[in-house]
């Protein structure tokens, strides 16, 4: 391919990367990646700079149109194999995750406690991770916000797009569905799917609980199972237990401190010892060792806040309750104080 058509699909990268263009040629822009791999390669790589331009107080120093002729000078125009390894060697400051970066334009995080966020790409499957003590935002290419929280994954085809929405979570995150009444926006979680056409709800189900969760902030909501559908409204609650499938509905709630761990503050609720252990080990991402059994049924009402330390954390939990801890590296052992 001429440099000429390099430039011109480095126009169309940058544009689609600013979300500057309109749906179809958006859509049209990620099918052509797929059909040339050293494009998709180039993609990658561009990608990433502009992700650290758009996030780093080092922008200001970052020359995306250099970095892209140095791209194309340190790779082979006529090479049919895509190399995406020699800049990433030659740019040791960027992340090093570009061959597994979404190529879903428009996606990119916001914000995560230490910067770090894993992005793989299985099969036909996009999966993004969020490792334990850390939470990301990410904007879908269809306008659609979503905030992950900690110990989580997102997962969706390569064909995700404005007109095919449906993802896969574990974990818990906080949608704000981009409107549309023709193309609903899905999401598979515990055996479920929700299924919305523009709303804004707080989603959780992590595999080694039993309960299935969601908090309805905003919109209307279709939770589906089977031949069983059921009609979820502003201010509705659904809590439901995998083991036995009872299902317990709250109506006229004001549900935003549920989803308040989007801004670095968990509030809880007369939550048991066993649940408050879960809470700090994927917040603050150490391991919670209770040796004492007959701690685990105490019952604990307050707010967890990311930016204190677990030692703070842990000696306001010794004053509300009696209990002694030790922090061990990244073991925290819990007993009674009695």
């Amino acid at each position: 391919m001429p440099k000429e058509e390099f430039n011109k699909f480095y126009a169309s990268a940058i544009s689609c990367l600013n979300n500057e263009m309109a749906e179809n040629e958006k859509d049209a822009f990620i099918s052509s990646l797929y059909k040339d791999d050293k494009l998709k390669s180039l993609f990658f790589q561009l990608k990433d700079v502009w992700e650290y331009h758009q996030l780093k107080e080092q922008s200001s120093h970052i020359d995306l149109e250099t970095t892209w002729n140095q791209m194309l000078a340190t790779q082979s125009l006529d090479d049919t194999k895509p190399n995406p390894s020699i800049f990433i060697r030659n740019n040791s400051w960027l992340w090093q995750s570009a061959a597994a970066i979404l190529i879903i334009c428009g996606l990119f995080w916001l914000f995560n406690r230490n910067n770090f966020i894993n992005t793989v790409d299985e099969g036909l499957a996009h999966i993004v991770e969020c490792s334990k003590g850390e939470m990301v935002k990410l904007s879908l290419s269809d306008g659609t916000n979503v905030w992950l929280n900690s110990d989580s994954k997102l997962s969706f085809n390569q064909s995700f797009s404005s007109i095919n929405r449906q993802l896969n979570l574990v974990g818990e995150a906080f949608f704000d569905v981009k409107s549309d009444s023709l193309n609903p926006f899905k999401i598979d979680i515990a055996g479920y799917q929700v299924k919305v056409k523009g709303t804004s709800f707080n989603l959780r189900h992590y595999p080694d609980e039993i309960m299935f969760q969601i908090s309805l902030e905003e919109g209307v909501v279709e939770l589906i199972k089977g031949a069983e559908t059921l009609s979820l409204e502003e201010g509705d609650q659904l809590n439901i237990n995998t083991d036995t499938g009872k299902k317990t509905l709250l109506r006229d709630k004001d549900l935003k401190h549920f989803s308040a761990w989007r801004t670095g503050r968990l509030e809880f609720e007369n939550i048991s010892m066993k649940q408050l252990a879960n809470y700090i080990e994927r917040w603050y991402n150490h391991e919670v060792i209770v040796l004492d059994q007959s701690l685990l049924k105490l019952k604990y009402t307050g707010v967890l806040k990311s930016n204190k330390s677990i030692e703070h954390v842990m000696n306001v939990l010794s004053v509300t309750q009696p209990i002694r801890y030790k922090v061990d590296g990244d073991k925290i052992y819990i007993e009674s104080a009695n």
